[in-house]
């Protein structure tokens, strides 16, 4: 318990793991469609994509508990989070250890992506990591408040910190790595 409780924030545990979800207010049909995940597909991964409040996190982490209690090593960030680890490893010079670490894990989840803004270098390593991931077969899960579309639009306003060239490269792996599931309303 101790363990899940260091992975998954207080916010997307269920009530019954000492936390603040319950399962019963979250969309059935979403939910089934992410847990009945398999891995083993030619698109291996899932991205969850739509509107902020309509559960994408809480159901996500549904599925990274079933991966859990199969005895899984899970690794997951929210964008602040990858964007802070990321600089404290190539300020510390621990990039290789870092990068592998998550590279170990058989999946990966990052919650948010592109909600914070990245810097180049967070962007590049970013890029890298899910290549690398996509290479190995290990899936990752995203959440995502945009549309390919609209990270695309994002991408090409003037001053946008986002390299658009990067960006395309992702949006590419992820459109052909994942299978996209569109939340488009809030759940009260």
């Amino acid at each position: 318990q101790a363990r899940w409780e260091r992975l998954c924030e207080w916010k997307y545990r269920l009530v019954s793991e000492n936390g603040n979800t319950r399962p019963e207010l979250l969309p059935q049909d979403k939910l089934q469609r992410v847990m009945s995940w398999t891995g083993t597909s030619d698109r291996r991964s899932l991205c969850l994509s739509g509107v902020n409040g309509a559960s994408k996190t809480r159901i996500i982490w549904r599925l990274m508990r079933r991966l859990f209690d199969e005895g899984k090593r899970l690794c997951a960030f929210n964008s602040a989070e990858f964007g802070e680890k990321c600089s404290q490893a190539f300020r510390t010079e621990s990039e290789y250890e870092w990068r592998h670490s998550i590279l170990r894990c058989d999946a990966v989840l990052f919650d948010d992506l592109w909600k914070d803004a990245m810097t180049e270098r967070v962007d590049a390593e970013m890029a890298s990591i899910i290549e690398r991931l996509s290479a190995k077969g290990i899936p990752y899960f995203i959440t995502t408040n945009f549309t390919g579309d609209a990270l695309e639009r994002l991408a090409l306003k003037e001053k946008s910190r986002m390299s658009p060239d990067r960006l395309r490269q992702i949006l590419e792996r992820i459109r052909s790595d994942c299978i996209t599931i569109n939340f488009s309303t809030p759940q009260d």
